[in-house]
């Protein structure tokens, strides 16, 4: 294997499956181990598959492929912290469930941002030390069966709210329903994914709340949370 190429002849779920968190003494350290495992499953989700949408019998509808992925990563019980992720424990100790258990390796998590695969701790599923997941930031549309008032452009597309729209939009679920699942194609071995900063992702500062719990917010003046959390095509 050529030094500017990467393996990815495994499945996504083994990849997922396989991820165990950050690892090292400190905050560096522990970043830095973080980004073979981002790579790997980067390369999968960028040039190893793609998600198929089918109807209720069983036809396809359109095949959906991946051109920039970011991920998230927060530790709830170590040093590496991400507060711009939504499923994670919450601030306020009062708040129910807390801790929040871990979503299945897999799982899709809808949110105002877009679509995120989640791959969090589950080896203590109930009190993760961890969240992970990587949202779909740019994708594209082939579409199979043409729904009659409903059309994709066949260009990437950078809206990630837009993605709601790749995976639902036109299916019919009162005629039999619809299922949507990730296919891994035969590609063994494809180039290193780029890499870049995650976009409009801001630093956050801490502050206490008037009922005295500590909480996070982004910084009033916005600055770039610089970690190159996102690779793309």
């Amino acid at each position: 294997m050529a030094n500017n190429t990467i393996d990815i002849s495994e499945s996504l779920n083994k990849y997922l499956s396989g991820f165990d968190g950050a690892h090292g003494e400190g905050k560096t350290e522990r970043e830095d181990s973080l980004i073979p495992p981002f790579k790997q499953i980067a390369a999968k989700l960028l040039y190893g598959g793609h998600f198929v949408v089918l109807d209720g019998n069983g036809n396809v509808i359109r095949r959906v492929y991946l051109h920039t992925v970011e991920f998230y990563y927060h530790e709830e019980r170590n040093v590496v912290k991400d507060y711009i992720v939504y499923h994670r424990n919450p601030d306020n100790p009062q708040k129910k469930p807390n801790p929040l258990p871990s979503f299945p390796i897999g799982s899709l998590h809808t949110h105002v941002s877009g679509v995120d695969i989640t791959f969090e701790d589950n080896r203590h599923p109930e009190n993760p030390e961890y969240r992970a997941s990587v949202l779909i930031r740019a994708f594209r549309v082939e579409e199979v069966k043409t729904i009659p008032g409903l059309l994709f452009t066949q260009t990437v597309d950078e809206r990630s709210t837009y993605f709601y729209n790749a995976l639902f939009m036109g299916v019919n679920v009162i005629d039999g329903g619809m299922r949507v699942y990730w296919h891994d194609n035969d590609v063994k071995e494809c180039e290193v994914p780029l890499s870049k900063p995650r976009e409009n992702v801001g630093e956050f500062v801490k502050k206490t709340h008037k009922k005295g719990y500590i909480y996070y917010e982004k910084k009033k003046e916005f600055k770039q949370d610089e970690r190159a959390w996102a690779f793309y095509r």
